[in-house]
């Protein structure tokens, strides 16, 4: 923040106590008259706390004259161009499967949300890491980290220029979080970030409202199309590579018989059982998805079949020693296809697993 220029001494060690001491008072003192000319500066320059207060609440009220929430997101794109917010994600809690889904992004998406990362697990490690932190969460080494990586792919990570996270957190539960992963030239930092603090207080529980009624209107999903994108975007990165990629998918026969037996909570324990085993195994490129009712696939990036087979029989033994019981036996059985021998893109190789 600043420093205090001393002569005459040759080093901090020819100080007194006292002397050293009295510094420390000028020191704290200077920070204290500092941070309140700048307050002062940035509330008489429209920067301070009462002017995002006064802009957020002019937001929010062009939002509640919008009739539908397509209108809705397109007063968030504008309002974040408006402070030069050039790349961003809000991504909001479903009121059903507690996962997080996109409900705004940038108007060209650069970075594919729409496509390859529509939703985010509510178990996954981004959502773990978040929930519990002080907003905003900043990545500095957003590439190197472990849950940002088990998200988002090479591709997406090179395009981001940062990686900063304003959550939002009510009873304990993440309700909803927007990333800053790119700002415009002409952005200014200190105005953005209390901003986006407030942004978070005042508009994202009007959004969570607004994601909660769409749910409720009973919008279409395709759960699927994300899950074949992201593939696609592995298989080009291998392809720069030279690296081949494995697609592992595994089939639950008699998932249905266990449903009848067990019921819905012990069908979810399958699923739950079979990430964080799969998780333990497997490095932070690898990522698994559930592909149907009784499907489950698994794509592995830089791995070819000699070493996706035995990972595969590891896994269906662990989940039928699991979930078998002295009179029914788990039935997991699993097909592989490697690019590229066995396809070039997400269609081909699992046209070659049918």
């Amino acid at each position: 923040m600043g420093v205090i220029t001393l002569g005459n001494k040759l080093n901090g060690e020819d100080y007194t106590g006292e002397e050293k001491g009295f510094f420390n008072v000028i020191a704290t003192y200077a920070a204290i008259s500092y941070r309140a000319l700048r307050y002062k500066e940035l509330s008489e320059s429209g920067t301070g706390a009462a002017s995002h207060i006064a802009a957020l609440e002019g937001m929010r009220s062009r939002l509640r004259s919008e009739p539908t929430t397509l209108a809705v997101r397109r007063v968030v794109q504008e309002e974040f161009r408006a402070i030069g917010i050039s790349g961003f994600a809000v991504y909001i809690q479903n009121s059903g499967c507690r996962d997080y889904r996109l409900f705004v992004c940038d108007p060209d998406d650069r970075l594919r949300l729409a496509d390859l990362q529509p939703r985010i697990t509510a178990d996954s490690g981004l959502i773990r890491e978040i929930a519990k932190a002080e907003s905003p969460v900043i990545f500095n080494d957003f590439r190197r980290s472990r849950s940002m990586v088990e998200i988002f792919t090479d591709r997406q990570l090179k395009e981001m220029e940062q990686c900063d996270l304003y959550t939002l957190s009510l009873g304990g539960d993440l309700v909803g979080f927007t990333m800053i992963y790119a700002l415009a030239r002409e952005a200014i930092p200190e105005k953005v970030i209390p901003r986006m603090l407030k942004f978070s207080d005042i508009i994202l529980p009007y959004l969570a409202v607004m994601s909660d009624i769409e749910y409720r209107r009973g919008s279409y999903i395709d759960t699927i199309e994300g899950i074949l994108n992201r593939v696609d975007d592995e298989c080009a990165n291998a392809r720069g590579l030279n690296i081949p990629v494995t697609l592992i998918l595994f089939s639950i026969k008699n998932l249905k018989r266990y449903y009848a037996l067990f019921g819905r909570e012990k069908e979810k324990e399958i699923f739950s059982h079979f990430e964080s085993f799969v998780k333990s195994r497997i490095s932070e490129r690898d990522f698994s998805a559930r592909f149907d009712r009784n499907k489950i696939l698994l794509v592995l990036p830089g791995k070819d079949r000699s070493y996706a087979v035995p990972l595969a029989g590891t896994i269906c033994t662990e989940m039928s020693r699991k979930f078998g019981t002295r009179d029914f036996q788990l039935l997991v059985t699993h097909l592989t296809a490697e690019f590229p021998a066995d396809g070039n893109d997400a269609h081909t190789l699992l046209d070659a697993m049918v």
